[in-house]
Parts: C-alpha cells; structure tokens; sequence
C-alpha cells in the first residue's frame, strides 16, 4: 500500500470517529458539547489537513481553509 493511500485510509477513518462522537451528542441532549467538539474536528479535518492534498491554485486552499476556521470560530462563539 502506497503512503499516501495509508494517509488517506486513515484521515478517513478520522473522518468516521468525528462523526460518530458528532452523532452522539445529537442522541443524547446532555451530551450537546460532543457535538460541538465532533463537529470542530470534522471542520479541521476536512479543511486543514484533507484540503491540502488537492491540487488547486494557493489562493483557493487558503479561502477554503480561512472558512472553516470561520466556521468553527462561530460555532464556538454561540455556545
């Protein structure tokens, strides 16, 4: 298996972990922080780390990441 396969297996593993502790703080209403933090490491995931294994212009990447930061910020700030 390739390294950058292995890489991938695994941010996408990542990915489902995220969800799963995203999922349970939807099922569970005293657990609403584990929504707030599943949802934070999805943001990150997808946007910080998977983002840059894209090959887009530079401008692109740092929109893309500067709007997750975003979203994550404003996700935290209503809380």
């Amino acid at each position: 298996m390739s390294k950058t396969r292995a890489r991938r297996e695994h941010h996408l593993k990542l990915l489902l972990l995220f969800t799963v502790i995203a999922m349970v703080g939807f099922g569970f209403p005293r657990l609403l922080w584990a929504t707030h933090v599943g949802y934070t490491l999805i943001a990150l995931l997808l946007t910080q780390v998977m983002g840059r294994e894209e090959h887009e212009p530079i401008w692109s990447r740092r929109v893309y990441r500067g709007l997750g930061l975003v979203s994550v910020a404003t996700l935290w700030r209503g809380s």
